[in-house]
């Protein structure tokens, strides 16, 4: 009997490593397709975005379309960020930021401090002598008198791209008028986090058109992708104690006159699709996460990532 319970303990180790192992090969195999369908646009302008903050925390929307990244920790930060996918066309374009106190305060500090630059080149890959510095948008000074537990700061500039996909937006669903919304939203995110935990590839192909976009607009090469989204710890089947995030203590927010939807978490912003687990050599759990943005296409009744 002990030897018969060792011998299917065996096998079921072989066979979920098997298993792990074409998981693996599946991923693998589907990045490699739909890399091939990387396509620059011509010309290829580049817009960028140069966030500096400092005694404060920051969310930045372009069109309002949400960045994936927050700025909401409380200690200083920079970063270049490109924008590309976030233009739907050529025109007057939006920008929105706005800026909350430090996780200790109530209210915004003289000390607080945002600047962000609108940088253009004409590629991705040019000398930086050709990056340009087109527009900046500052917080004001001397805000601490004024208690503020929040302040906007929104302009506007002129992009100009060959490409345009503002009608997908335009004619999306008026997410406000769907009955129960925030439960199917709810729902589609736990669909999604169980396909990022079970079977990653699933979540991928849902993904492919928002990834096109990014690639493409933002001219990452196959090469690039390839190798940042294989090595990424979202589809590691290899990492201990594996889990994903409960889809809870989240905040729902919609955008764009309520045709596009996201859940964060609601205390420090970050994407509520999360996988945790051990890294070798730690004691604490490590985690990644995946920030999309969802919306209903016109004559659809499903949720789709945008």
């Amino acid at each position: 009997m002990h030897k018969q319970i060792i011998s299917i303990l065996f096998f079921l180790l072989v066979s979920c490593a098997q298993s792990q192992q074409e998981k693996t090969k599946e991923m693998k195999d589907y990045y490699d397709q739909i890399t091939n369908e990387i396509k620059f646009p011509t010309p290829t302008p580049f817009y960028t975005l140069q966030i500096n903050k400092q005694d404060c925390r920051v969310l930045i929307r372009v069109n309002d379309i949400p960045f994936a990244y927050t700025f909401f920790e409380d200690e200083g930060e920079s970063q270049l960020l490109p924008i590309n996918d976030l233009l739907l066309r050529s025109g007057e374009q939006t920008i929105t930021v706005e800026v909350y106190p430090n996780s200790m305060q109530q209210t915004l500090s003289d000390k607080a401090h945002v600047n962000v630059k609108l940088i253009y080149a004409p590629g991705r890959d040019v000398s930086m002598n050709e990056y340009e510095v087109q527009q900046q948008f500052d917080l004001p000074e001397g805000l601490g008198d004024q208690k503020l537990p929040k302040y906007l700061i929104t302009g506007k500039f002129t992009a100009n791209v060959p490409w345009d996909f503002s009608k997908d937006l335009a004619t999306a669903q008026d997410l406000s008028k769907i009955p129960n919304i925030e439960e199917k939203v709810v729902d589609k995110y736990k669909q999604l986090s169980q396909y990022i935990f079970n079977n990653p590839v699933d979540f991928v192909k849902e993904n492919k058109n928002a990834l096109l976009k990014n690639w493409n607009y933002n001219y990452f090469t196959k090469k690039e992708m390839m190798h940042s989204e294989l090595s990424t710890n979202m589809y590691n089947f290899s990492l201990k104690e594996r889990e994903m995030d409960p889809i809870e203590n989240y905040e729902i927010n919609f955008y764009n006159k309520n045709r596009l939807v996201t859940l964060r978490n609601k205390k420090d912003k970050s994407s509520i699709l999360r996988v945790n687990y051990m890294e070798e050599g730690y004691t604490e759990k490590s985690s990644s996460g995946s920030f999309i943005i969802l919306y209903m296409p016109v004559g659809s009744k499903e949720l789709k990532i945008w």
